[in-house]
């Protein structure tokens, strides 16, 4: 038995007068909001994720004093049932900056955030979600 090379033009062939169409389109999501005045806390608003490729939550702890904040990331396959991405919160200093990601994959998704001081060290946040889908 003989082996004969094959070149790939022969192996594959391609013809140039065929022309195959490939559309993709990328689409984004940037949602800001800012809370003021976080002391006991709360959950902030819910997005729906299950579109999206890829997503974040960024937060910025942009108080006026140097009060920190803690915040959980959220999941939900129904929006009313909240599992927390971690077990304990992510913490967030004075002028801090923290990006939440998941790994878990659920329909909803939310950020929820609190004064590590209590009511005595309110804070502000500016919560940014970006995210972005291949259509």
């Amino acid at each position: 038995t003989a082996t004969t090379p094959v070149s790939a033009d022969a192996a594959l062939p391609i013809c140039p007068t065929v022309i195959i169409p490939v559309s993709v389109a990328l689409s984004t999501t940037d949602v800001s909001f800012t809370i003021t005045a976080i002391d006991e806390g709360g959950p902030g608003v819910q997005r729906e994720i299950l579109g999206l490729g890829q997503w974040t939550y960024g937060v910025v702890n942009n108080s006026e004093s140097g009060n920190t904040a803690a915040v959980y990331l959220q999941m939900s396959p129904d929006a009313t049932n909240w599992i927390n991405e971690n077990t304990t919160p992510v913490t967030i200093a004075y002028n801090g900056t923290a990006a939440l990601i998941s790994s878990i994959f659920l329909k909803y998704a939310r950020v929820y955030y609190y004064a590590e001081g209590g009511t005595a060290s309110a804070v502000t946040l500016n919560i940014f979600f970006q995210g972005n889908a291949v259509e």
